[in-house]
Parts: C-alpha cells; structure tokens; sequence
C-alpha cells in the first residue's frame, strides 16, 4: 500500500483497529496515527509514535481532550466548524488545522456524508475564521466513504474536492496539505484492486488534481489492517 501511495503519509486510521500488536507493527515500518479519541492518541503514543506523527482527526473533540493532547505534543487537529475551531484556539492556541470537507458524490459502500465535514462556501468562512483566531489553517481533509472498491470510483470526488482547494487558493489562503482519508478496500468476497495498484492509480488521480499540495496524507484502516 504505501509503495503505491508514494509521498503520502500514511496515517493509520486507529479507530479501524486499535490492537497494541498493530500500533507497535505500524510505529516499527514508520507509520504515522490518525487518531479519533483521547485513548487512541494515548495508546499510539504509549507504543511508541512520535506526538508530530499523530493527527487528532474527529471533527467533534472534548476541550479537555484538546487540551491534553496539546499538551502531549499533539500540533495538529481536525474541524468542519466554528465552534470546534474555537475550542482548539482555546486549548491548543496557534495549532495547526485542517477543515473536513463534506463528499457528496460517494461511490462507497457506506459514504460517509451525513457524519462529517462541511460544504464548500462554508470551508471558505472557516479558513478565515482559523486566521483570525490565531489558528494555522493548513489545508482540507475529506473522506471519499468506507470500502471503495475501485480506484476509479474516486474521480467524481476528487474533482469536487479540487474546486474547493482551487477556491480558497483564489481567496488567497497558503494551503499545503490535503488529507486524503480512508476508502482504501478489505477483500469480503467481492473483487477488489490490489492494494498497492489501487493506490497508486488514486495517487495519480491526485497528483492530476492537486500539484501544488505540498503534503498529501492518507488514512487506510480496514485496508491496511
């Protein structure tokens, strides 16, 4: 999988399987942490991972578990609205964030658009608002949906998501990294790519999309796991 994914960081997405045998396997081959808890930032850290390899992803976080995770080291958080952008100035003050983006376009078994993420002019008013807060609005993140099997079937949201990066570059925001997310694909049954073909064919459908990303992250779960 990450032969395919070339210079994107892989950021395991915790939640998908948190056994400690994995964490410690993944710290081992370099990997770095998508986590979505207080207890999985802890666990990842506990085995081994450095705070500047794990990104605090849920979009709905406690300001006491900012807070400690800021504490930790932990520099960089997930938000797809006003509020949470306002508990992580609070608690984590100058961090960097990046704002989940909604895909309405899912081609997944199970899309994910009614749980997380924001639409387009909103995104727009949240980087401003992370500026002004004293935030380091740094890119986007979004989530093409759990178990897309073909690489192909992330064209439609891709180019969704690249109007939205090409909009805030054209208000003027300094973006430099785009999260990926998950999607990548467990065999159950049904004929999926090879995992490192898979990702490398998305990885040219993002490269295509985005070249002046200068940091590309993804967040295989089930299929790294």
């Amino acid at each position: 999988l990450k032969a395919g994914l070339g210079r994107a960081d892989v950021h395991y997405a915790v939640k998908a399987n948190p056994a400690r045998e994995i964490i410690a396997r993944l710290v081992d081959l370099g990997a770095h942490f998508d986590a979505a808890s207080k207890a999985e930032i802890a666990l990842c850290l506990a085995e081994g991972a450095a705070p500047c390899e794990v990104s605090f992803g849920n979009t709905i976080k406690r300001a006491s578990d900012i807070a400690w995770a800021w504490d930790q080291g932990i520099t960089i958080f997930a938000a797809d609205a006003e509020e949470e952008l306002e508990k992580i100035a609070a608690h984590a003050p100058g961090a960097s964030v990046y704002i989940r983006l909604i895909v309405e376009t899912s081609s997944a078994d199970w899309p994910l658009s009614r749980k997380f993420g924001c639409d387009r002019d909103t995104a727009l008013v949240l980087l401003d608002h992370a500026k002004a807060l004293g935030l380091n609005p740094v890119g986007f993140s979004f989530h093409v949906g759990s178990q897309t099997r073909k690489s192909d079937m992330w064209v439609a949201s891709l180019d969704a998501m690249a109007e939205i990066w090409n909009a805030a570059l054209a208000a003027g925001h300094d973006l430099s990294l785009l999260n990926i997310g998950g999607g990548f694909p467990a065999f159950y049954g049904e004929a999926i790519e090879a995992p490192t073909a898979y990702a490398h064919n998305v990885m040219e459908l993002v490269e295509a999309r985005f070249p002046n990303a200068q940091k590309i992250m993804a967040e295989p779960g089930r299929g790294l796991v």
